[in-house]
């Protein structure tokens, strides 16, 4: 488990679940607050994408 900066106010993480029902028990927990004053944003990708990964940019190892 990587320690997170404590400056952070957000951080994103992308999960693949292997089955799909478990993707849906995970979409039901949308909004919970999982810890002080943090809320958990989930929602459902699929394959099927209009997404141009072309015009995509990742920016990582930032510093805060």
């Amino acid at each position: 488990r990587r320690k997170i900066h404590p400056n952070v106010k957000y951080i994103n993480a992308y999960i693949v679940f292997k089955e799909e029902c478990d993707a849906i028990k995970a979409l039901k927990k949308n909004g919970t607050e999982i810890a002080s004053g943090f809320h958990i944003r989930v929602d459902i990708a699929s394959k099927n994408s209009l997404h141009d990964n072309k015009r995509s940019v990742f920016l990582g190892n930032l510093s805060y």
